[in-house]
């Protein structure tokens, strides 16, 4: 496990995701070893016709939720979930993108987290 957020407080981690069921446990499982400062991850589901939610809520932890959207823009389901954050800082994860852990530790160390309250309430 890497430990991340040293000078941060706690991370909200917001996933955009459209039938994307063959990658999206891996990615909430890799944001997720990133230990105890992830204090959750909200998949924003834009409307899948797969089984994307499912294999999202069946990684098993409460720290991950769900927000429904449907016919939304990946910037809008961005906005609504930091609405709906709760972390003081929020790292946005592309499902399109497979993230290995390393490199998101060491995006997190470079300041790529976005203050909630700059994303919120646009």
């Amino acid at each position: 496990m890497t430990t991340i957020g040293k000078n941060y407080g706690q991370i909200s981690a917001v996933i955009p995701a459209r039938n994307c069921e063959d990658r999206i446990a891996e990615l909430i499982e890799t944001v997720l070893d990133q230990g105890p400062v992830v204090r959750e991850v909200i998949v924003v589901d834009r409307n899948s016709s797969d089984e994307t939610v499912s294999v999202a809520l069946s990684v098993g932890d409460p720290r991950v939720r769900i927000l429904y959207l449907t016919n939304c823009k990946v910037e809008e389901a961005i906005r609504a979930a930091a609405n709906e954050a709760t972390g003081d800082w929020i790292l946005v994860s592309k499902s399109s993108r497979r993230q290995r852990t390393a490199a998101l530790a060491e995006g997190l160390e470079r300041d790529q987290l976005v203050p909630r309250k700059q994303l919120a309430a646009r």
